[in-house]
């Protein structure tokens, strides 16, 4: 499992906003088919902060299990076209009611007599009886079906993505160290990479900047890849980047 980055100006070249809604949808796809388990935003110097705040909420809403999405983020502009976004069939997304024993995601309605309310997707709510924090998103376990009742858990398995908006690169690098690896097509050939980290995260471009243009000295501290080498197209876009990256380190048992 793994950690991801991208610069603010991620899709800012795209002013359909439909359009713009459906490829954050599919990179949202691309993180959850390789379990990533962070995204962060960083500050590049082009996007700005009102465009990392469209794509935290449009990629927290993907992640979010459709049962929850109108509690958690009630009605919001920036989710105007969040239909189109694929659905991404994560383990906490689950289309069936609950079942005894399963782990869900909740959200804490209201406190009652003995503990409180919690939204799991079934035709009422679940008591759980310890105080939750009331509007917290929580992961819960269910003990029994009728009459509904959970009590807190642990997420099993693959649990989807967090997404954490940061000033800029070097907030990445302070909290990966060594541990990144950066995609460029100015890059070393992927075939030719032999020593690799300990890859905790990967570090994306976009369109608008590269990440050899936001730091020149970048080869010379770090493993710089360029994983889609003699490419057919003039631009590989970053939700293509993110499928190729990231399939090539599951294969090799780096994630």
């Amino acid at each position: 499992m793994v950690a991801v980055a991208f610069p603010w100006s991620l899709f800012k070249e795209e002013r359909d906003g439909k359009l713009f809604a459906y490829r954050v949808g599919s990179l949202a796809r691309a993180l959850a088919v390789y379990r990533v388990e962070e995204v962060l935003l960083f500050g590049d110097g082009v996007g700005s902060r009102r465009d990392a705040e469209r794509l935290r909420i449009l990629l927290e809403y993907q992640e979010c299990p459709q049962y929850l999405r109108k509690l958690v983020f009630g009605r919001c502009r920036d989710l105007r076209f969040a239909g189109v976004m694929p659905p991404l069939r994560t383990p906490h997304h689950p289309k069936h009611p609950p079942r005894e024993g399963e782990v869900r995601e909740g959200f804490v309605l209201r406190r009652v007599r003995g503990g409180v309310l919690v939204e799991i997707g079934g035709e009422e709510p679940a008591f759980c009886p310890e105080d939750l924090p009331r509007g917290e998103r929580v992961t819960v376990r269910v003990v029994s079906v009728d009459p509904l009742e959970v009590v807190p858990a642990e997420p099993e398995g693959y649990w989807g993505y967090t997404v954490d908006v940061v000033d800029g690169l070097e907030d990445v690098i302070s909290r990966f160290g060594n541990d990144i690896v950066f995609t460029s097509r100015y890059g070393e050939d992927v075939r030719e990479v032999k020593d690799w980290p300990d890859v905790e995260c990967v570090v994306f471009g976009s369109s608008a900047v590269g990440l050899l243009d936001l730091e020149p000295d970048l080869k010379e501290n770090f493993l710089v890849v360029n994983f889609v080498p003699d490419q057919g197209v003039e631009v590989v876009r970053t939700e293509e980047a993110v499928h190729a990256t990231l399939a090539v380190l599951n294969y090799l048992g780096l994630i």
